[in-house]
């Protein structure tokens, strides 16, 4: 849903936790969670647990209280729309991101990367 579907607020899920899935489904050629061998799915949980509830429950709020109000319909691009209500807070550290990338001139864009 955030990637390939347009829902952005998603990020605080997707990042850390789903493409970490990702990642673990394309090593051992599962399609699904069932097919990953039992050791390595209580990996998973530990490395998800208990950080991935508080997120989750950070979005629920959000569509609870209207922060975010999903459409149910889609762009030109077929991206789902979504109305967000964020106070600007819940959003400063994606714009400061956004913003030092536009200040940094092009050829000096090795100089911000962190390893």
């Amino acid at each position: 849903m955030y990637c390939y579907y347009g829902y952005d607020f998603l990020d605080c899920v997707a990042h850390p936790y789903g493409l970490h899935a990702d990642q673990i489904f394309m090593y051992f050629e599962a399609e699904s969670f069932d097919d990953l061998p039992e050791n390595t799915k209580q990996e998973f949980i530990l490395n998800c647990y208990p950080n991935i509830i508080d997120e989750i429950n950070r979005v629920l709020n959000w569509l609870k209280n209207e922060e975010i109000i999903l459409t149910g319909k889609t762009d030109r691009n077929g991206k789902l729309k979504y109305i967000d209500n964020r106070i600007d807070l819940e959003n400063s550290n994606l714009k400061a991101e956004k913003d030092m990338i536009k200040k940094i001139k092009w050829w000096q864009f090795w100089k911000q990367t962190t390893y």
